[in-house]
């Protein structure tokens, strides 16, 4: 439980502090990597130091708009029985133009105009890992070891808002699998004990023709407000956790029809 606080709230912390400071380009990728991310072997201090932000921030596996073309592997339906029930394999969604289409949660994201998909480079700089583990090849072994990895993160420079696909490994974490209930009930114990964080509402709701649960939090941290909103989906031994994070008082465009 307390590994699951620790990444939980590194999520937080790196989306707040991406959603209020805008990046304006490759160099502020740069700095801001440098500044605020940790590697996995800190995993264990993070546990400990967790409400003092000593975080550890997850591996991520992005794709990049140059990456070519490739088949997708078959679709993975989403379950909400015990994980060690179903194994499953990570795939790398695809990034083609705009859409961002995932065969392993059967999904597909449509970023508008005026947002930008990190590429493996930016991202293994803004949270610390090498770029080789992002390899479409090599990305199925890092999932397996590690406490969490992303696919995609998308980000709107100028209004702050910051939106990732990422797999958390529960047999990392928990020791085991946990049902999206089960997960959602852990998120909100979670917050509910992080200062300054307030659950605004919950739902379920459809992306992609796939049920996920949302959750909405708001949170102050040191004067600085940020909105943030998950959406859960237990996927075996892995939850498909899908962050969105902007500061308070941006409106947020209409993210299910993005999934549409």
């Amino acid at each position: 439980m307390k590994k699951i606080l620790a990444l939980l709230i590194a999520l937080l912390l790196v989306f707040s502090f991406a959603a209020c400071k805008p990046q304006t380009g490759n160099t502020d990728t740069t700095t801001e990597a440098h500044n605020h991310t940790h590697t996995q072997e800190e995993t264990t201090t993070a546990n400990t130091d967790a409400t003092q932000g000593n975080t550890n921030i997850p591996d991520t596996k992005p794709q990049t708009n140059d990456a070519p073309d490739k088949t997708d592997a078959p679709s993975a339906e989403v379950t909400t029985a015990p994980a060690t029930q179903t194994e499953y394999h990570l795939y790398r969604g695809v990034i083609k133009g705009n859409v961002y289409t995932s065969s392993f949660t059967g999904i597909k994201f449509t970023k508008p105009d005026n947002w930008k998909y990190l590429s493996d480079e930016e991202l293994s700089l803004k949270i610390g890992v090498d770029t080789m583990e992002m390899a479409d090849n090599i990305f199925p072994t890092t999932a397996d070891r590690v406490p969490a990895v992303y696919d995609m993160w998308a980000t709107d420079e100028k209004s702050g808002i910051n939106l990732s696909v990422a797999y958390e490994n529960m047999h990392v974490t928990a020791a085991g699998a946990m049902t999206t209930d089960e997960y959602m009930e852990m998120l909100e114990g979670a917050f509910q004990n992080t200062k300054g964080t307030t659950l605004l509402s919950k739902s379920t709701v459809d992306l992609s023709g796939k049920m996920y649960q949302k959750a909405v939090f708001k949170t102050e941290t040191g004067g600085t407000k940020t909105q943030s909103v998950y959406y859960l989906r237990a996927m075996g031994k892995f939850m498909n956790i899908i962050l969105v994070t902007a500061p308070a008082d941006t409106k947020l465009p209409d993210i299910n029809k993005m999934f549409g």
